[in-house]
């Protein structure tokens, strides 16, 4: 994932991340913007499902002073304050209709107009979008948008498929929240690994910070772990047994799948339509692109 982070930081055109809700995507777009050319200018993190149609123009775009009531100043707006740097378009689902179009010619051309004002300004950002549910022929969702969104597409699977990174993420937010390197007991270690993790990273990091707060600072020991336990049903439970028996695609429906990702097709999509993981297509994807290396 970090490998794909890094090449996709290098290039230039927008990038859409897709995720359930906590797997991280705020944090995949901050290290995209990091290990970029743009990584000194600002990045600015905006969450279309807050817009009101109403006002959108204004928070993207900006405006002059008198262009309404409260107007009492300038404003450049989010795509003038971006001024070289990152945007981020979390849940861009949400985007209202209405303004999708000068959106997409924002992205397209760099330019666009403050409220009150006939004065083209130019424009100079990345544009990266995030959302945690498919927005390919989604109802409300302008197609044209969507290519546009979609030069690069980089999935966050959730923890639960992801579980070789547990002890890296543990150890990463253990030096967020105690500053430094504490023991954690092997029992904790292997409750954490036994977890499903239903809320993703941002569950995890609850977790640990709680163990934070018990421990007063120290060692982690199995009283200082407490789950939600609305979110997994009452107890920690094994992977396994809480998703059944892995399921393999046939050949024949790798085949299918290939075309179907070839054709630009999304692995959340391909995971219902076959009924098997999202980690089940991302492996069949790896699995064709190592042969057609």
């Amino acid at each position: 994932m970090l490998r794909r982070v890094e090449l996709f930081a290098k290039a230039t055109r927008s990038i859409l991340i897709l995720g359930e809700t906590g797997v991280g995507k705020l944090f995949i777009a901050r290290r995209i913007h990091e290990f970029s050319s743009r990584n000194l200018k600002p990045f600015l993190n905006c969450n279309c499902a807050g817009w009101s149609p109403d006002l959108a123009d204004a928070q993207m775009f900006g405006y002059v002073r008198g262009a309404y009531t409260g107007a009492v100043s300038d404003s450049p707006g989010i795509f003038g304050a971006a001024n070289g740097g990152t945007i981020l378009f979390d849940e861009i689902g949400d985007m209202p209709p209405a303004i999708q179009s000068k959106v997409l010619k924002a992205v397209d051309e760099q330019v666009g107009y403050r409220v009150g004002s006939t004065k083209e300004e130019q424009y100079d950002f990345r544009l990266i979008a995030a959302t945690w549910r498919s927005i390919r022929d989604a109802d409300g969702f302008r197609s044209d948008l969507y290519h546009r969104l979609a030069s690069l597409i980089l999935e966050i699977p959730p923890l639960r498929e992801r579980m070789e990174d547990l002890p890296d993420l543990i150890t990463f937010m253990i030096r967020k929240h105690w500053k430094r390197d504490i023991r954690v007991s092997p029992a904790v270690a292997k409750l954490l690994g036994e977890y499903t993790w239903p809320g993703n990273l941002r569950e995890l990091d609850n977790v640990l910070y709680r163990a934070f707060i018990l421990s007063e600072g120290g060692d982690v020991e199995l009283e200082h772990i407490e789950f939600d336990r609305r979110l997994d049903h009452g107890r920690a439970q094994r992977r396994v047994a809480r998703r059944g028996p892995k399921r393999a695609l046939t050949q024949q429906q790798e085949a299918e799948v290939r075309q179907l990702l070839d054709e630009g097709a999304e692995v959340p999509d391909l995971a219902r339509q076959f009924s098997v993981s999202g980690s089940t297509i991302r492996r069949a994807r790896e699995s064709a692109r190592r042969k057609a290396a």
